[in-house]
Order: structure tokens, then C-alpha cells, then sequence
């Protein structure tokens, strides 16, 4: 597979996270103490967007599924679905999700093709 997005980590779990858009799949890895990779999950989720709060346990990302782009919030350490919010924007994005201390998460969705994007808020306690 391929990936427009880099890996990604939580600090705090030592989870690392993988992106395969090609086949729609993102996973979650941990180091064994032999220097192996161990897939701990994997989701079926066509993502371009990453963002981890060690202080949650959650992994935000993006999944554009009939045809529109949706918020998910995972777990960190099982890829369980916690959250899944569809958004206004209608196109796959490469925006960024930005989340503050209080609970706000932000989607930035560009938009491909059209002459906006969107900045969405979302109130995640």
C-alpha cells in the first residue's frame, strides 16, 4: 500500500500508527522488546488526517466513507471506535485536526476542487 501521511506515535503508550489509503486501512503497532513490529489492531478506514492525545488515550482521524468526511475518535491501545461524526465537507481532505485542552477539536477540510474549505468545531469532553 501507500500513504500520503507519515507514521504517527503516542509517546505515552509507544503505539505507533501506520496509514494504508491505498487499501483503506489504518493500524496501530507497538516495538516488541526484540526490535519486531506487533500490529495491535487494524481499521478499515480511508484516512489522510492523524492526531494523538497522550493525555486522552484517543487517536483522532479522518475517514472519508460515503461520501463524506467523517471525525473518528479510536482508542489508542485497541483501534476500538469511540466516536464517528460526519462533517459538512464532501470531498477526502488533507487538512489537519487540531485539538485544544477544553474539549474543542478542530477538522481543517480543504476541500479539493472548490474555492473554500471548512474549518469545523467539534466539543469532545
Amino acid at each position: 500500500g501507500w500513504s500520503f501521511a507519515g507514521l504517527a506515535g503516542d509517546d505515552a503508550t509507544g503505539v505507533l500508527f501506520a496509514n494504508d489509503q491505498l487499501n483503506g486501512l489504518f493500524m496501530g503497532f507497538r516495538v516488541t522488546e526484540d526490535n519486531e513490529f506487533e500490529r495491535l489492531w487494524q481499521r478499515e478506514i480511508i484516512t489522510s488526517q492523524t492526531t494523538t492525545s497522550s493525555e486522552t488515550g484517543m487517536v483522532y482521524v479522518t475517514d472519508y466513507a460515503d461520501e463524506v468526511l467523517n471525525l473518528v475518535v479510536l482508542d489508542v491501545l485497541t483501534g476500538e471506535e469511540l466516536l464517528r461524526i460526519p462533517t459538512p465537507a464532501v470531498r477526502s481532505s488533507i487538512g489537519s485536526i487540531i485539538f485544544t485542552d477544553n474539549g474543542d477539536v478542530y477538522v481543517a477540510a480543504n476541500e479539493p476542487g472548490q474555492s473554500t474549505g471548512l474549518l469545523i468545531r467539534f466539543y469532545i469532553p
